[in-house]
This record gives C-alpha cells, sequence and structure tokens, in this order.
C-alpha cells in the first residue's frame, strides 16, 4: 500500500502547501494596503536645514533594557 500512499501524500501535501502559501500572500497584500492607506509618507527634499539632528532624534525611539524607565 506504501508504493500508492506515498505519492498521494506528497501529492497532498504540495496541494495544501501552494494554498496556504497563496492564502498568506493575499493575506499579507491586504494588511500592506491597509497599512500604507493609514500612514502617510512624508517625502523630504534636499534642504539640509530641514531636519536638523536634535528634532530627529526626538522622534526616535529608544531602547531600554527590561525595568529600566525615565529618560534615558
Amino acid at each position: 500500500m506504501a508504493p500508492l500512499l506515498v505519492p498521494l501524500a506528497i501529492w497532498i501535501y504540495t496541494l495544501v502547501f501552494a494554498f496556504a502559501s497563496l492564502w498568506f500572500a493575499h493575506f499579507a497584500l491586504a494588511a500592506l494596503q491597509r497599512m500604507r492607506a493609514v500612514v502617510p509618507v512624508e517625502v523630504l527634499d534636499a534642504d539640509p536645514e530641514r531636519v536638523r539632528p536634535s528634532e530627529a532624534q526626538a522622534d526616535t525611539p529608544q531602547l531600554r533594557a527590561p525595568g529600566q524607565t525615565g529618560a534615558p
């Protein structure tokens, strides 16, 4: 029975993998489309005075060790 069941199992596994990957691609592209619709993208021009280092660092998230609170 194994010579018949092994190719059948491989074929079913291939179908499950193919449909799961298609569903995931559909889900991921839909989520990406929603994210792009919500988050505005700001394009900066080539003027270096527009963004100052102090302003850029204020918006940068800071990583903290577990249990650490307050400003770095």
